[in-house]
């Protein structure tokens, strides 16, 4: 039984590595310095931050779900360790979906692509929390969940690419790094609820998280980098003669003379 186990499971990460490679694949190259995505092309620290926040949140909640599938499949939803693989198998063809739709819109607008992912995301850990009691309910809303983490892995690349503040290499390795910790956290977490609430309630707490990456993402926008930023003024120029206290008084138009003084003066001559 534990040995069927750590093969479901060893197929389950070598499942989410090739989505990963698949990603990596589909992100557009260029030699350093030679391109246009060595900086963000719309750079703003304050949306970067929110990124990396979110980005830390929506991965936490993810893998608070997905480190223990294999346990949610068994309990919850009642099935055998031999039914588990073809289940996560569904999982990894709709991650490779799903980098695939998201590469087909993600260039519109990658705020708006994130934000549809992190809809889909809570909406399918929600689903499978309330209806992951049965085959069809767990395997549909698993899928979208695989979805949604793989697109939003896709996206966010696109999306250091615009507001990276700096070098998108070192931004990338930012979000690279929120990534990661949200992995670890996430399993750290599931495991602290699993004794607690049971492994169903893994499901709800990643959409809690995933709600709360939204969120931030929403607020990008308030805490733009942009929208507190000062415009510049510039000096007013001063007039000729300002510096060294002297100002010419402009020239002032001689008094016309009129007929009757013309006259006059014609008489007295």
């Amino acid at each position: 039984m534990r040995s069927r186990l750590n093969a479901v499971r060893f197929i389950a990460y070598e499942g989410l590595f090739m989505v990963l490679v698949l990603v990596a694949a589909l992100l557009p190259t260029a030699p350093p310095g030679g391109g246009a995505a060595d900086h963000g092309s719309a750079p703003d620290a304050g949306r970067y931050r929110a990124l990396i926040v979110a980005t830390a949140l929506a991965v936490t909640g993810a893998f608070t779900t997905f480190t223990y599938l294999s346990p949610f499949l068994a309990d919850v939803t009642g099935l055998e360790a031999a039914a588990v693989g073809p289940v996560l198998l569904v999982r990894g063809v709709a991650g490779a979906l799903g980098v695939v739709l998201i590469g087909l819109v993600v260039d519109r607008n990658p705020w708006l692509a994130m934000i549809g992912v992190m809809v889909i995301q809570g909406v399918a850990l929600t689903a499978q929390y309330a209806f992951g009691s049965t085959l069809v309910g767990a395997a549909v809303t698993i899928a979208a969940a695989g979805l949604a983490i793989a697109a939003f892995a896709a996206v966010l690349g696109a999306r250091v690419l615009v507001v990276a503040p700096g070098s998108s290499d070192l931004a990338s390795a930012g979000t690279s790094t929120a990534f990661n910790v949200g992995i670890t956290v996430g399993a750290l977490l599931g495991g602290l609820v699993l004794p607690a609430t049971g492994v169903r309630s893994t499901a709800l707490v990643g959409a809690l998280l995933t709600v709360l990456a939204l969120a931030v993402t929403l607020a990008e926008p308030v805490v733009s980098s942009k929208r507190h930023s000062k415009p510049l003024r510039y000096p007013q120029p001063r007039p000729a003669g300002a510096a060294t206290g002297t100002l010419r008084q402009p020239a002032q138009n001689p008094r016309p003379i009129s007929n009757h003084a013309i006259g006059t003066g014609l008489r007295a001559g």
